[in-house]
């Protein structure tokens, strides 16, 4: 029997951004790609998208549009994004991190 108890902080058509009532981890659901991450490695990773310009970073992907490339926590595993899914996600992103400071008010009772 699975103890955890997921909660939604983000949802779409793409994306799921999650967090364990039980063991506070936040799942990363994008596509068919789940990520976990501890609640401060999720706001690390989080900045760390944020500040990656599209234009400054992305390259030529084997003749279709611009792309960029994110790595992962594994060496063999990484994001490939087109501009708008790029955005798409940073915004996700942003809205998991705010969404986790509300449940952590939650949590702690304001």
């Amino acid at each position: 029997m699975c103890a955890c108890q997921p909660v939604s902080l983000v949802e779409s058509d793409y994306i799921n951004i999650s967090m364990c009532l039980g063991c506070k981890r936040v799942g990363l659901h994008y596509k068919n790609i789940l990520c976990g991450f501890e609640y401060y490695d999720y706001e690390q990773f989080n900045e760390s998208v944020q500040r990656i310009s599209f234009e400054k970073h992305a390259t030529e992907f084997c003749g279709q549009p611009r792309h960029v490339i994110l790595s992962t926590c594994h060496t063999d595993i990484q994001f490939c994004f087109t501009k708008t899914e790029f955005k798409f996600f940073k915004e996700a992103l942003n809205e998991g991190a705010l969404m986790l400071e509300v449940q952590k008010a939650i949590t702690n009772g304001l």
